[in-house]
C-alpha cells in the first residue's frame, strides 16, 4: 500500500511539530525516517496511524483519504495498519502465547488463532518462549514478540518506531535482519522511525531525513550518503564529516585550501559558473596517508572503532579533518600528510544561496 502525506502540519500548543510536510511512501518499500531527536519522527507515524488527526493537510493510504484537517476520516482499526512502539507494551501478565492470543482475540476463530500464533513463533525464532513471560526473557527477544504481536495481524502497513534504542550492539544487529527479513517476508510498506544513523543506511530502500517537522531529503541510503542534498544532511549522516569552503573553477573543478580537485554536484543544480564559493564534502574516507600528500597537519585526537580508527588532524592552516585508518600507526603530536583520492561533493544548498547573495 503505497502512502501519501499532502502539506501536514501538526502543533501541540506553541510548538510546531510537524511543519508543513509531504511526503510520498511507495508500497511494499522500506522507508526509514532518520532525524534528530523531536525533529517530529514519532508524530508523523501517530498521525498516519489515525491516533492523532492533523491541524491542516490530508493523508492518503493506496489513494483512498484517511485524515484531513482536524478529521479521522477511517478509523485506526480499518487502516490495516501494525505498529511496535519503542516501550514494547507487552501485557506483564500474560504468557508470550496470551500475549499473541490477545492480539488475535476479535479478528478469527480460535482454529485459526493457534495456526498463526505457531507460524508467527517460528518465524521469529520465539516458539521456545511461548509459554514465558516477558520479564522472564531477554530484552531482545521481547523485541521480536512485538515484532509477531504486530504481523500477525496480517497489516499492510507496518510502522517500527525506534525499535534498537535499548539493546546491545549485537541483539540490535539481529534484530535488525529480522525487521528486513519480516518486511520482505510479508509483503508489507514499512516505515522504521530512528535516529541512529547507520541503522537507516543498513535497512531501508528509501531515507527520509527529517529535521524541525520538516522532510530535508529523501533518496536511496547511498544517495543520502554521497550526495546529501545540504549541510545538515552532510552532517548528520555518518559524521563525522568534512566540509570545507573553496572555489568553484570550472564546471567540474573546485579550489580548496590544500589545491584544485575535481568535483561532482547534483544535475539539477549544475556548477557551471566559474569563480563562485562553494561547499566541498570530503568523507574520511576520501583522506589516505601519503608521502606527498598536499595536507599537511598534526594528529590530535584517535578513536578506535573496532575494524577502524577515526584520525583527527589539525592542518598546517588550522582545519580540523577526520580520516579513517586500519590501524593506529601514529601518535598523537607526530606530523603527517594526506591526500584526496575520489571527487569531492559540492552541497547543492550552499552553492544556490550563494549564488542567489552574489546575484542580489
Amino acid at each position: 500500500m503505497s502512502i501519501e502525506f499532502r502539506n501536514i502540519t501538526k502543533r501541540f500548543d506553541n510548538i510546531t511539530a510537524i511543519d508543513n510536510l509531504s511526503l510520498t511512501v511507495p508500497g511494499e518499500r522500506l522507508m526509514c525516517l532518520v532525524g534528530p531527536s523531536g525533529s517530529g519522527k514519532s508524530t508523523l507515524l501517530l498521525l498516519l496511524t489515525g491516533l492523532l488527526a492533523p491541524d491542516e493537510g490530508e493523508i492518503s493510504i493506496n489513494g483512498k483519504l484517511v485524515s484531513a484537517a482536524d478529521k479521522i476520516i477511517v478509523p485506526p482499526h480499518q487502516r490495516q495498519i501494525g505498529m511496535v512502539f519503542q516501550t514494547l507494551a507487552l501485557w506483564p501478565h500474560m504468557t508470550i502465547r496470551k500475549n499473541l492470543t490477545f492480539a488475535l482475540k476479535e479478528h478469527c476463530t480460535v482454529s485459526e488463532q493457534h495456526s498463526r500464533i505457531d507460524f508467527i513463533l517460528r518465524q521469529m525464532d520465539i516458539a521456545q518462549y511461548e509459554n514465558a513471560y516477558p520479564a522472564f526473557i531477554s530484552g531482545g527477544e521481547c523485541q521480536r514478540v512485538a515484532l509477531a504481536r504486530a504481523l500477525i495481524l496480517k497489516p499492510r502497513i507496518f510502522l517500527v518506531d525506534e525499535p534498537l534504542s535499548n539493546l546491545d550492539q549485537n541483539l540490535a544487529e539481529k534484530l535488525l535482519y529480522q525487521i528486513r527479513k519480516s518486511h520482505e517476508d510479508f509483503g508489507t510498506t514499512t516505515i522504521y522511525v530512528t535516529h541512529n544513523q547507520s541503522e537507516a543506511l543498513a535497512i531501508a530502500d528509501i531515507v527520509a531525513v527529517m529535521n524541525k517537522g520538516k522532510i530535508i531529503q529523501v533518496a536511496p541510503p547511498q544517495e543520502i550518503y554521497e550526495r546529501p542534498i545540504n549541510k545538515f544532511v552532510a552532517s548528520f549522516i555518518a559524521p563525522p564529516s568534512n566540509l570545507i569552503e573553496g572555489e568553484l573553477l570550472e564546471t567540474h573543478q573546485v579550489k580548496i585550501p590544500w589545491g584544485v580537485f575535481t568535483c561532482h554536484s547534483d544535475e539539477a543544480n549544475p556548477l557551471s559558473q566559474r569563480n563562485k564559493k562553494v561547499m566541498a564534502l570530503i568523507r574520511p574516507e576520501y583522506l589516505v596517508p601519503g608521502p606527498n600528500g598536499p595536507i599537511k597537519g598534526k594528529i590530535i585526537e584517535t578513536s578506535f572503532r573496532g575494524a577502524y580508527w577515526v584520525i583527527t588532524l589539525l592542518t598546517e592552516n588550522n582545519f580540523r579533518l577526520y580520516y579513517y585508518a586500519q590501524s593506529r600507526f601514529s601518535e598523537i603530536g607526530k606530523i603527517i600528510t594526506l591526500t584526496i583520492n575520489q571527487p569531492l561533493w559540492i552541497i547543492p544548498e550552499f552553492t544556490a544561496e550563494t549564488l542567489r547573495t552574489q546575484r542580489n
